[in-house]
């Protein structure tokens, strides 16, 4: 049931998407729970029940130093790592940063200082 949520979730904020890296990012947490999700559906024993086939073993084939893993395993971990480096760097949806959007905000809101000073007469 997360996954569907996760899914529908992404599929929503896609549409403000204007950045390369979300959209990058965002496509391997998609693809990857997509593809778990689907493992999920169609395998045994049953819908939304089934058994995640896990296939990638890196140093031991039982899985002994390391997990074992599949390739949605790896693409929801590596777009989840991208997210966090983008948030942390301050990159907005739209490709903006988000540094420059506040002080964007905070120049619009405060007052000129032009209409602050007395005009002679």
């Amino acid at each position: 049931m997360i996954a569907i949520a996760v899914v529908v979730v992404i599929v929503r904020v896609a549409r403000r998407l204007r950045s390369t890296g979300w959209a990058i990012a965002l496509g391997l947490v998609l693809g990857g729970a997509l593809g778990n999700l689907t493992d999920r559906i169609f395998r045994s024993p049953g819908p939304l029940q089934g058994h995640v086939v896990d296939m990638v073993s890196v140093f031991a084939p039982d899985g002994r130093a390391f997990p074992v893993f599949n390739v949605a395993d790896s693409s929801i971990v590596c777009g989840g790592i991208l997210l966090v480096l983008l948030a942390l760097f301050g990159r907005e949806l739209d490709g903006s940063h988000a540094s420059r959007t506040k002080e964007a905000r905070t120049k619009e809101t405060e007052p000129s200082a032009a209409r602050d000073e007395p005009t002679g007469g």
